[in-house]
This record gives structure tokens, C-alpha cells and sequence, in this order.
């Protein structure tokens, strides 16, 4: 705990800490070293301008900037350059355990996807429209900023479907958002969740959830009143370059992990196709 305390007060890594300790004594015996020598030039050779340059040559030769410079500037660059390459490195102290990571955990959407959603197509209950369902769903949507938000207003201007406006929105940061939208409360988000704030999803909607899910695609269920009125089909691509990043993550000797708040069915299929 000592030691946590102690990197959380200086910000320094573990190099930077090492070299300090290494300059905390070095320095002081250069400079007794130096003031010997300025003595020994006055005692033999009597001049005090020689004795002078002998000392500060001895200061310049010894002194320790490659140790005290060197390390940090080496860190920094470490550090400019990952975030040049999108890597984002919170310190120097990170970079230098990095040399102990085992694991890598992965985000799905946006990082082994491409992020580019697209609805496919949306299954209602009973007794709603698709167009109803749909435009409640991006009323909700149009103030968030998620890629699965993005594809649901982006669904329901291509068909030509006016947006109502929605008030009091809420967002529940990977489940799901809430707003009202002509004065009803209007819920969208993962089924489960749905479920578990009280809406109640039918048998036929529920038979079109399994279904969906073996498609490997994402499905965001729309509530409104105490059922769930419409599931929305949206489906995302696998980034190219995914298959061929992992393979060189294990190839290091590392476990790679998917983390995602798709249903697992979908989940699996992702990962399945990873590894593939």
C-alpha cells in the first residue's frame, strides 16, 4: 500500500524512480570528486584558472543527464508513439508493466467490427406498425450517440418516417435509453433489460428473438406502455483486419478476450468468426 501511495504522489515510473535514486548519490560523489581535483590543481600547479577548467571538465565528463534525461524522454516518446498508432497510454509507469500483460480484452462493436450498423428490419406485436414502432424507437435514439442509436434513426429516415421529438431522455450505459415520446414512456434497449424494468415480451416476439439471435446480428427491443411493441434487427460487419490481429496476439502468447453487451448467442458468433 506504501508503494501505491508513493507512485500516486510522485507520478514517476518505476525507471524514472530508479534513476533518481542513482543521481541521489552519484551527483554528490562528482561533485566531491570535482572539488578534489580543483584542489589538487591549486596545490600543485598554483593557477586558478586551470584549476577551474579541470573542474568543470570533471562535472561535464561525469555528469549524469544521459541517466536523469535519457529515461524519461524514452518513456515519452514510448507514449507519443502509441498514441500516434490510436493507442492510448495513461502514463509511463503503465507502458513499462505493459511487459507483464497476459490478457487482452477487446471491445466488439467499433473495434473487431467496423461499427457501421445497419437495421435490417423490424418485427412487431400485435396490433403496432412498423412505422409507429420505429419512429417511437429513434425518438428515443436521436439523443444518443450510439452506433446501434445511429443505425435506428438512420433506418427510419431512409423509409421516410417522420421523428416525433422525445422528452426527459435517460441513457443506462450498456443496456439501454428511456424518453417520453407523445407523452408515453418509451424504453429501448437489450430485451432482457426491457424485462426487467416490467415489459412484458409475447410468445410470438419472443420465438422472433431467438430466431434473430442465431443470426449473429444484434436485436434491440422497443418498449412502450408495459409490453414490448417491436424488436429492431441490426446487423454489423467484421473488420478485416481482426482475424489476422488476434492470430498476432496469441502468436505473442497472449489470451485474448471479447467483451460485448450482445446476447451471448450473438457473442459466440463473433468470436467463432475471430478465431476463424
Amino acid at each position: 500500500m506504501a508503494k501505491l501511495v508513493e507512485r500516486a504522489q510522485t507520478g514517476k515510473s518505476d525507471a524514472q524512480r530508479l534513476a533518481d535514486r542513482i543521481s541521489g548519490v552519484f551527483v554528490p560523489i562528482v561533485m566531491v570528486i570535482a572539488a578534489v581535483t580543483f584542489a589538487a590543481w591549486m596545490i600543485f600547479d598554483g593557477s586558478l584558472a586551470i584549476a577551474f577548467q579541470a573542474a568543470v571538465a570533471t562535472l561535464i565528463i561525469a555528469c549524469p543527464c544521459a541517466l536523469g534525461l535519457a529515461t524519461p524522454t524514452a518513456l515519452l516518446v514510448g507514449t507519443g508513439r502509441g498514441a500516434q498508432l490510436g493507442l492510448l497510454i495513461s502514463g509511463p509507469e503503465v507502458l513499462e508493466h505493459s511487459r507483464s500483460i497476459d490478457m487482452v480484452v477487446l471491445d466488439k462493436t467499433g473495434t473487431l467490427t467496423t461499427g457501421n450498423m445497419q437495421a435490417l428490419g423490424v418485427f412487431v406485436e400485435a396490433g403496432h406498425t412498423e412505422k409507429t414502432v420505429l419512429a417511437s424507437a429513434a425518438a428515443v435514439e436521436a439523443g444518443s450517440e450510439h452506433p446501434l442509436a445511429r443505425a435506428i434513426v438512420e433506418k427510419a429516415r431512409e423509409d421516410g418516417i417522420a421523428i416525433p421529438s422525445a422528452t426527459g431522455f435517460s441513457a443506462e450505459a450498456g443496456f439501454g435509453a428511456t424518453a417520453t415520446v407523445d407523452g408515453n414512456a418509451v424504453a429501448v434497449g437489450r430485451p432482457a433489460w426491457l424485462e426487467s424494468r416490467g415489459f412484458t415480451l409475447s410468445p410470438e416476439l419472443a420465438a422472433h428473438l431467438e430466431q434473430l439471435h442465431l443470426t449473429g446480428n444484434t436485436v434491440v427491443g422497443v418498449g412502450s406502455g408495459s409490453i414490448v411493441v417491436g424488436l429492431i434487427q441490426i446487423a454489423d460487419t467484421l473488420k478485416e483486419s481482426s482475424v489476422e490481429a488476434i492470430a498476432a496476439l496469441k502468436a505473442l502468447g497472449l489470451t485474448t478476450v471479447m467483451a460485448t453487451g450482445d446476447h451471448e448467442s450473438v457473442a459466440r458468433i463473433d468470436s467463432g468468426s475471430c478465431r476463424n
